[in-house]
């Protein structure tokens, strides 16, 4: 019998299609306390507002003509690349709720509810149990550069949770996506996200793209273009690269702005970006040699178990994608004479967390003729 028709592949399977209702209820509770609890000690409420902040906040105090027209004046050079979405859901909040910190950076925090569920749940459905569910909240959460976001009012944080969530979305079987909790990330991924960051097409491709790999390496083989176009859900991508353009035709897209700044002067040089790039994207202060040390550890682990390719390629193509995603962000702010900021990686910053996590935890479980060198990797990490 085949490896994909055997009794285990076909349990393995079963499981993974029903990822909230075959665990166990309790662990759903304490790892969604524990995400709520994470988001609230991020919150900030006591930070107090910043100038982007507080030019948010003075449009609690117009009316929606109003707002729309600020929109309007400010989405091509104060608000260089954003849609003055977010602007609009915190009038929106603000009218609601009153005038609060907490309205105001309630997308952002949403947001990151929908991060670190979406990160549980990509590595839930990559087969790995609650240690290394857990482990990723950890991961991120140790991303302080990333969850600092949290609290503050700019799509910064969408746009991380809308890559993470379509990452996970695009990756899991299409029978798979029709379940409640994985057409919500869709749904979040795709439309809120498409609305929310000009950057956000860009994640969008490297999540179908992802998406396709997995099912590959997974045994997935498509028979004709029909069968693969239906692999990629194209409605939601249909619908969310709409509402983009849409959006970006009524905001960013109606005429590029020209710049002449010094790239790395809001960085402090281009030595300094290059450290502040490697710590944000691998989750450490350590040293370079213990990551060094570390990344040998790993092709070691790696090269001692060629058979098991498909486990650990998937998870490296992934990490490659999310730094890879944050170099070509700041490459086009130097084509464009405008500055390099961290806040451009966020999105490169929370999938190369999910990465590293996943790609740890394939090792670990990898058959080895060393385990110790296996256990080694994952103290080290």
């Amino acid at each position: 019998m085949s490896e994909t028709g055997s009794p285990r592949a076909i349990a393995e399977e079963s499981t993974r299609r029903r990822p909230l209702r075959t665990g166990d209820v309790t662990w759903n509770i304490v790892i969604s306390l524990l995400i709520l609890g994470v988001v609230l000690i991020f919150a900030g409420p006591q930070r107090p507002l910043w100038i982007d902040e507080l030019l948010h906040f003075a449009t609690g105090a117009m009316s929606l003509p109003d707002v729309l027209r600020t929109i309007d004046y400010t989405t091509i050079e104060i608000n260089h690349g954003q849609t003055g979405v977010y602007i609009l859901l915190d009038w929106f909040f603000l009218q609601f709720f009153g005038a609060s910190a907490i309205a105001l950076r309630l997308p952002s925090l949403i947001a990151s509810v929908v991060l670190l569920w979406s990160a549980v749940l990509f590595i839930k459905s990559r087969q790995l149990g609650r240690f290394w569910q857990l482990l990723v909240v950890v991961v991120l959460v140790s991303q302080y550069a990333l969850m600092s976001f949290t609290a503050d009012a700019r799509p910064y944080m969408p746009l991380a949770a809308s890559a993470v969530a379509m990452t996970t979305f695009f990756s899991v079987p299409i029978s798979e996506r029709k379940s409640a909790v994985y057409r919500l990330l869709g749904i979040f991924g795709v439309l809120i996200g498409s609305v929310m960051q000009a950057y956000w097409i860009f994640f969008l491709m490297l999540a179908v793209a992802f998406g396709v790999l997995v099912q590959y390496l997974q045994g997935e083989r498509w028979h004709g273009f029909r069968q693969f176009l239906s692999s990629i859900s194209p409605m939601f991508v249909a619908t969310g690269i709409t509402l983009y353009l849409i959006v970006g035709q009524l905001t960013w897209m109606r005429r590029a702005a020209q710049f002449t700044y010094e790239p790395f002067a809001m960085i402090g040089g281009s030595d300094r970006a290059i450290r502040i790039f490697f710590s944000h994207h691998f989750t450490s202060g350590s040293p370079v040699l213990f990551w060094l040390a570390l990344g040998g550890l790993i092709l070691a682990v790696l090269g001692l178990a060629k058979r098991a390719w498909r486990r650990w390629l998937a998870p490296l193509v992934l990490l490659g994608l999310a730094v890879g995603s944050s170099i070509g962000l700041s490459l086009l702010s130097i084509s464009r004479g405008y500055w390099v900021f961290d806040r451009q990686w966020v999105a490169g910053m929370a999938l190369s967390a999910i990465a590293m996590t996943w790609l740890v935890g394939e090792i670990w479980r990898i058959p080895s003729r060393v385990p110790a060198l296996q256990h080694v990797v994952v103290g080290g990490f």
